[in-house]
């Protein structure tokens, strides 16, 4: 076998990945992993699925072209590695859902890169990718909901529902409708309009195992969106949420589903100085909030939490936020504690990282990626950091940063 026929696998491959400028390839025959933030991170029972994102701005900062990461990337705790796979149909997003069935991924919406520019348009496209066979396909767009990004997605354990999000690129005019998807039938189909809560963007949503709730986010035209809704797809209906005694309003809001109750944190502001940053329970069942303590944050410093990256862990939860670093909640004295990274060779993530992920693997939360808060710029590139943590243990340890270059 000549050089030419053993490189030849290698560079049709090439030749089918997305341009990337800042991929950071090793003597040893591993890359870096890619830097990137405000990406979905979903757990599968075996795999962290890490995708889409921003990787940074046009210049040096940027580890993909046109901003959005092309690549998506799986990684194993079980033996501390990770590996890739990417698809043309994948075309970096940002913005997007991304749910687990249970043996696939659906991505849907988001913004998508336009093909041959620096540009991205807001799209209704969807994918599905299983992990197992390494498979990506496309959704049908056949009565998919209207193109948006900053929207939310919950899965039921047959449908992926979609609801609001933004319709540009500015947040300003939002829609106040959805779609239910059945990936075993590759259909959609619209939900009821009837008592549907306000347009908006950038909030959040979670599932009950009954209902999907949506609370916060931003409302069409600026502001916060100031009422939630539930929606039972058994009947296709919406009922209000209460508004008594909730917290105040905020957009990209951290919504946690504890098994009985929706626990509301962190967020940006929607409004003036007296914005405090409370959180907040709501039990569905009641139909009424009660209020928590304030995280460490809100306070020692009053400070922001914009995309806190958090996940329940049985007994309370465990989050790490720009201006804050990690936190832990117990539910069962109402308490905040400061988390800080200790062991060998950890490098805690700067407390000024926005766009960050978490996941919960049942024994440890992985904590990934993020951006500097005022986005990547320049030469600098993102960081390529991931933590886990053991809540039994109270401990950390790194993740890998490499892992097998494309061959």
């Amino acid at each position: 076998m000549t050089a030419l026929t053993r490189l030849l696998p290698a560079l049709l491959l090439a030749a089918a990945l997305p341009a990337c400028d800042m991929i950071i390839r090793r003597e040893d025959g591993t890359r870096a992993v890619e830097g990137r933030y405000q990406h979905s991170a979903t757990w599968t029972g075996k795999e962290m699925i890490v995708g889409g994102g921003n990787g940074g701005g046009g210049g040096g900062g940027s580890e993909c072209e046109n901003a959005a990461c092309d690549f998506w990337e799986l990684y194993d705790p079980a033996s501390n590695s990770w590996r890739s796979t990417y698809h043309k149909l994948s075309r970096g997003r940002n913005g997007h859902s991304a749910v687990w069935t249970g043996s696939e991924l659906l991505v849907w919406g988001g913004q998508v890169n336009r093909p041959g520019s620096s540009s991205s348009e807001i799209t209704d496209s969807g994918l599905r990718f299983n992990p197992s066979t390494n498979v990506w396909s496309s959704i049908s767009g056949k009565g998919a909901p209207k193109p948006r990004t900053s929207h939310t997605a919950v899965w039921t354990g047959s449908e992926m529902i979609v609801w609001g999000g933004a319709a540009d690129t500015q947040w300003m005019t939002s829609h106040t409708d959805g779609g239910r998807y059945d990936p075993k039938t590759d259909t959609w189909k619209p939900l009821s309009a009837t008592g549907a809560p306000t347009a908006r963007s950038q909030h959040g949503a979670v599932w009950t195992g009954k209902e999907m709730i949506v609370w916060g986010g931003q409302a069409s035209g600026g502001g916060g969106a100031t009422a939630g809704a539930r929606y039972d797809p058994a009947t296709d209906a919406w009922s209000p949420a209460a508004t008594a005694g909730q917290p105040d309003t905020r957009q990209l809001p951290g919504l946690i589903w504890t098994g009985k109750e929706m626990i509301v944190f962190g967020g940006q502001p929607t409004s003036g100085p007296t914005f405090t940053l409370a959180a907040g329970s709501y039990d569905p069942q009641a139909d009424s909030w009660r209020a928590l303590a304030a995280p460490k944050a809100v306070a020692q410093s009053g400070g922001m939490q914009w995309y806190p990256a958090a996940v329940w862990i049985g007994d309370g939860l465990v989050s790490w936020r720009r201006s804050t670093g990690g936190e832990r909640y117990r539910a069962a004295t109402d308490t905040w504690e400061s988390l800080t990274p200790k062991g060998e060779s950890v490098v805690a993530p700067s407390a000024d990282l926005d766009g960050m992920t978490a996941v919960w693997t049942g024994s440890e939360v992985i904590v990934w990626g993020g951006g500097p808060s005022g986005g990547a710029s320049g030469d600098t590139p993102l960081p390529r950091t991931g933590l886990r943590f053991n809540p039994v243990t109270n401990t950390w340890r790194p993740t890998a940063v490499v892992m097998p270059d494309w061959d």
